[in-house]
């Protein structure tokens, strides 16, 4: 672009339509960082320094050019570092341009960021366009002396450089992009160090880290080169010094030393967060360690309390079928892997009343697990019948009575997928179903937490724990094959019911009297009768379910002797119990 000029208003010579502003920002000058950072081979401007020779004093004043710009707006901000709020705002505003552009878009004016400082000012440039893109960057503006092209020896000429720092904290290469010395000094090569400021921000005492030595074409009138970062925290800085013959002293280079402003390397929030998490879990992971290591303890404690002495457990139950007496004698089994003593009154009463055995263990027991059977009214098939009544009436009268020689937080429920419903005596108590509610009814038992049990059943006893997995895979088997016997007694049952009501049904047309004067106090012949004809039809019937009918046909002849008010029949007194002899 040609014709431009220091009037802010920039023009383009072929369309005079086309127009870029260049403006002061006396606001919003704190703007936010880009969002993407510019690649080091893809700038998005051009910086560079010169000798301005004014009819004041002269000064090193900086050119900033945009080679090829894509973006219609730029803001860029100059900051004279360790300064506190010594800022410079700018933006670039393109309008009516058609991108993006093939030229570059220069100011051809002497800038100053801060020309009443006419010595070396440390800057940081940072520079966000319309799209996002851009970056931040150090650089040591020099005095003039050592920037004049006419005046200045190479021994003290100030390379002009400057740091991409974003890259710093952010990748594992620091750019560094410098601009060469005038070309009237002849071929010159550039050693370039990244350093540590061993003392601090002041950065007099350095010591070299890293070092390139570049060498540029005849042509090249900058470079950028990469140096390693550092990533330990401390105070860094880079320096430029141009090495040629005409410099040397001995083995001395006397060239100047052009120094970067100090660049500190803090501690990272991440890492900070980083050793708080870090922290954090070594604190939980020793509490936790501290923790089980009692619990531990306390439960080696308690399994040499059970071993001494293992939780009694009073088993109420109703077998119904064999399948079922297998199922209490497996779950007692299976509970006994736990340092629990069972007590099952078939195989411990011996010679002892039932009922009194049944009531001193009632008291002494620590736990009592009442088993739901399938019918409540059903008919035990262990030798020893009318425990689970006994209890059942046993318990309603404790449970309702203010003196209370059993305490009901000790007796559960335990019910199968096959049991019935729980009587209403025993509703209230705590349940447990069985087999998912295994861990549950194990903690209950011993009157522990859930850890206890943890602690109990997995690292103190690990080969009771396999042993009883088979046990609880066994007492899984025996519950599926109870509950199959279950069911099939009850479709028996239920097809028992409905054969009975379908005798009974013909049962009056054959053995009542057809009518009542048949009856009478004189005569009880017919009501012997009537009991060998009843025992005889339902014989020839239905031999095999006389029990079963008994009930039934009970009910129908006392109902029939009360309607004929025959008095001798009640003086005989009927025993129905004749008809199933």
């Amino acid at each position: 672009m040609a014709g431009i000029s220091c009037n802010d208003q920039l023009k383009h010579p072929e369309d005079f339509a086309v127009s870029c502003q260049f403006q002061n920002i006396s606001s919003d000058c704190a703007f936010y960082h880009p969002s993407q950072v510019s690649s080091p081979d893809n700038l998005l401007f051009s910086l560079g320094i010169y000798y301005h020779k004014t009819w004041m004093t002269p000064q090193s004043a900086l050119n900033l050019s945009f080679p090829s710009p894509t973006w219609t707006e730029i803001k860029f901000r100059y900051e004279k570092l360790y300064y506190g709020d010594n800022v410079l705002c700018r933006r670039f505003t393109l309008m009516n341009l058609s991108q993006p552009l093939v030229d570059t878009l220069f100011w051809d004016c002497p800038f100053f960021p801060f020309p009443e400082d006419s010595t070396e000012q440390l800057i940081k440039l940072t520079l966000v366009s319309d799209e996002g893109e851009g970056g931040s960057y150090i650089f040591t503006r020099p005095s003039a002396t050592r920037v004049d092209v006419l005046e200045t020896s190479l021994q003290n000429w100030h390379t002009f450089f400057f740091v991409h720092i974003d890259h710093m904290y952010t990748s594992a290469s620091l750019p560094i992009t410098l601009q060469l010395a005038p070309h009237k000094f002849g071929p010159l090569s550039y050693n370039i160090s990244l350093v540590k400021c061993v003392d601090g921000k002041k950065c007099q005492d350095r010591a070299v880290l890293a070092s390139e030595l570049v060498t540029p074409s005849e042509n090249d009138t900058e470079v950028t080169e990469l140096l390693p970062t550092w990533s330990n925290i401390a105070w860094y800085a880079v320096t430029v010094q141009i090495v040629s013959p005409l410099c040397l002293n001995g083995i001395i280079n006397n060239c100047y030393v052009a120094v970067s402003p100090p660049f500190g390397v803090a501690v990272s929030k991440v890492l900070i967060w980083m050793c708080i998490i870090m922290g954090g879990i070594i604190i939980c992971a020793f509490t936790f360690f501290v923790v089980i290591n009692k619990r531990i303890k306390q439960t080696r404690r308690m399994v040499m309390e059970l071993k001494k002495k293992p939780v009694s457990v009073l088993f109420v139950y109703l077998p119904e079928t064999q399948e079922s007496l297998k199922l209490v004698y497996n779950l007692a089994d299976f509970l006994s892997g736990f340092y629990i003593q069972p007590y099952l009154i078939d195989k411990l009463a011996g010679s002892q009343h039932p009922n009194q055995w049944t009531l001193n263990h009632l008291k002494a027991a620590d736990r009592v697990l009442f088993l739901i059977p399938n019918r409540r009214d059903a008919e035990g098939v262990s030798h020893i019948h009318g425990q689970w009544d006994f209890v059942l009436h046993l318990l309603l009268g404790y449970l309702c009575s203010r003196d209370r020689d059993v305490n009901p937080e000790k007796i559960s429920v335990i019910t199968f997928p096959f049991s019935g419903e729980i009587p209403n005596e025993i509703i209230s108590l705590q349940h447990f179903q069985l087999p998912k509610s295994i861990d549950p009814l194990l903690t209950w038992i011993h009157g522990r937490t859930w850890l206890d049990n943890i602690f109990l059943r997995c690292p103190l006893i690990p080969s009771m724990v396999y042993w009883n997995k088979d046990q609880l895979k066994e007492l899984r088997k025996t519950i599926t094959e109870a509950s199959n016997a279950a069911t099939k007694q009850k479709h028996m049952y239920n097809q028992e019911q409905k054969n009975c009501r379908d005798i009974m049904t013909t049962i009056p047309d054959k053995l009542l009297p057809e009518t009542d004067t048949e009856y009478n106090s004189q005569n009880v012949e017919p009501v012997k009768n009537f009991k060998e004809d009843t025992v005889s039809i339902i014989s020839g019937l239905f031999d095999d379910q006389i029990p079963s009918v008994f009930t039934v046909l009970e009910d129908k002849v006392l109902d029939h002797t009360q309607h004929t008010s025959n008095e001798s029949v009640k003086e005989e007194g009927l025993d129905m119990s004749l008809l199933i002899d």
